[in-house]
């Protein structure tokens, strides 16, 4: 009858329950594939590797992890663009981690990993006051941003002998809103008050992005022609990003409803 699931409820042979009529699914009810990884639940209809990417450090013993998320008023387009632009911290993040001294040593990659398609940049960040006081002193930081085509991010930053990782996966909820789920990752700050320090410090910097976020004009072949019509130097890697994202587009209803279909059909068997 139409009825949500994502409310529903697990009974004690692990079906999935519905709350409206009490019909349980169970696994061979399942459209897709899924999978536990990292803390997250994924899905997806044909996978194209049999697990999901992994986020650096994360099963090493030696640092902690924990996770937040948040929901973006912005496409995922422009959610990509900003986990690779490094020139917006000067402005968004000014109020935190940012600092007015641009990004040195900016070096860019790009990879096509069996036929998965990613872009890397690397730079040295020179820390503003508070950050040089959380960090012992540290001057510079080290940093890797890598994006994985079509939903998938993490950065890397390091300062002496401490490092924190970023994990950031992507789930489209609308043309113009995109869930954003994070991992924080890192071998400092162990103690209790340390991982809530941490995950404020984080939260903050999500909601500084919110804001940005909802400045972004709405996707249409105007912005695409217009967006890069004026660029800062060193950004090759953000453009790389954006050709990526040339033929995407978010599904329709008619392309769910063929999914449906197909589905129904056996044919995808």
């Amino acid at each position: 009858m139409g009825s949500r699931l994502d409310n529903a409820k697990i009974t004690p042979k692990g079906c999935l329950k519905c709350q409206y009529h009490g019909f349980e699914y169970i696994t061979t009810d399942t459209v897709g594939q899924i999978a536990e990884h990292e803390g997250k639940v994924f899905w997806s209809y044909k996978p194209h590797r049999p697990a999901p990417h992994s986020i650096p450090y994360y099963h090493n013993t030696e640092y902690e992890t924990s996770h937040l998320q948040i929901d973006m008023d912005a496409s995922l387009i422009d959610s990509a663009l900003n986990t690779m632009d490094i020139r917006h911290p000067e402005y968004v993040h000014s109020m935190g981690f940012g600092s007015n001294n641009p990004p040195q040593n900016i070096k860019q990659y790009v990879y096509d990993n069996k036929h998965i398609p990613s872009v890397g940049l690397s730079f040295d960040y020179i820390s503003n006051g508070v950050m040089r006081t959380l960090n012992d002193q540290v001057k510079t930081t080290q940093n890797f941003h890598m994006y994985v085509y079509p939903t998938f991010s993490w950065s890397h930053v390091k300062f002496s002998r401490k490092s924190l990782i970023i994990g950031v996966n992507l789930l489209p909820l609308a043309p113009d809103r995109t869930r954003w789920f994070i991992t924080i990752v890192h071998n400092y700050y162990k103690s209790d008050i340390g991982k809530r320090f941490m995950q404020t410090l984080a939260s903050t910097i999500l909601n500084q992005d919110y804001k940005q976020m909802r400045n972004q004009a709405t996707e249409s072949p105007l912005k695409r022609a217009m967006l890069f019509d004026k660029v800062f130097d060193d950004e090759e890697a953000v453009v790389d990003l954006h050709r990526m994202f040339e033929k995407y587009r978010y599904p329709d209803m008619n392309s769910v409803v063929d999914l449906y279909r197909e589905v129904q059909n056996g044919c995808d068997k």
